[in-house]
């Protein structure tokens, strides 16, 4: 009974957990943001995230835009799923690729890099509240770094991320790289991919 979809992946090789761009990753994540079209909504949502601002809000047909990313021992993922009816399948892959290298290209504003921080400063510092969130959080680092990073480490190391750092980031992860995409759903409309 639900609208058919198409749901569509572009992933590119990321960073494994102790690389030192790691946390500049992890803000660039923060950055694109991204989730569901029926939280969009309007202002004062604090849906400010570049996928909400430059996709979401932007296409209306559009059931969800969202990066994400993957870190492992010795490699890890970088991103980007979005959902849209099949009609408009072949436009959902062109502005998901777009998104990602927006990234790269398009200066990163001072109050969006705040806001990235912020929230994941804010997710860290929460997660490390509870003793479960601290013993998984340290569990997780002691098997992929054989260190622990504690939450303040991680929050100065967070603050010292700057636009260009991010830009940077993208660029060597997306450049000259195939992407591994991934659809699944309804793909009679998606554009050829070329090998």
């Amino acid at each position: 009974d639900e609208l058919p979809l198409t749901h569509l992946s572009i992933t590119y090789p990321g960073l494994p957990r102790g690389h030192p761009q790691y946390v500049t990753l992890r803000v660039l994540e923060r950055l694109l943001g991204g989730g569901g079209s029926f939280s969009a909504g309007g202002p004062g949502k604090g849906m400010y995230a570049r996928l909400y601002t430059t996709v979401l809000n932007r296409y209306y047909w559009m059931e969800s835009a969202k990066c994400f990313t993957a870190a492992f021992s010795n490699d890890g993922l970088l991103g980007i799923h979005g959902s849209a009816p099949i009609s408009y399948a072949r436009d959902l892959a062109r502005i998901m690729n777009q998104a990602l290298l927006d990234a790269a290209a398009r200066p990163i504003t001072d109050e969006e890099l705040d806001r990235a921080k912020a929230q994941l400063k804010s997710a860290a510092f929460m997660d490390g509240e509870g003793r479960l969130g601290q013993l998984d959080d340290v569990s997780e680092q002691v098997i992929h770094t054989k260190s622990v990073m504690l939450p303040a480490q991680f929050g100065e190391a967070v603050d010292k991320v700057t636009g260009k750092d991010i830009q940077d980031l993208v660029r060597t992860l997306v450049s000259n790289r195939k992407p591994t995409i991934a659809v699944f759903g309804q793909t009679a409309n998606l554009p050829p991919i070329s090998v």
